[in-house]
């Protein structure tokens, strides 16, 4: 199989840390949360958000000053990144086995 692209054939997709903060989001219903496990800032969270939805053309949350819910084109979106981000995942322990092993000089 030969990939040869003419132009990006990832548009919505083109930002797999903004798909794993998306997945995050919809796990936590909560900004601040997220921003915390994925040690970010909340606005790095929201910018993100905001570009991945531009890029859909579809809103993914409805989103009030104190309550975040995931839309039903939201709730599809997130069982396709779940497993896509599995896979990325696989891809990388299968290039990179030892990562997950410490590593580093011991003092």
């Amino acid at each position: 199989m030969k990939y040869l692209p003419v132009r990006s054939r990832l548009q919505i997709l083109s930002d797999l840390r903004a798909v794993e903060i998306f997945l995050s989001l919809v796990e936590t219903e909560n900004l601040t949360r997220t921003a915390e496990a994925l040690s970010i800032a909340p606005s790095t969270v929201s910018k993100k958000l905001t570009e991945l939805e531009l890029r859909a053309n579809v809103r993914l949350f409805h989103r009030t000053t104190r309550q975040l819910s995931v839309t039903p084109a939201g709730q599809a979106f997130y069982r396709h990144c779940a497993r896509l981000l599995d896979e990325a995942e696989a891809v990388e322990r299968t290039l990179n086995p030892d990562a997950e092993d410490p590593a580093g000089l011991i003092r």
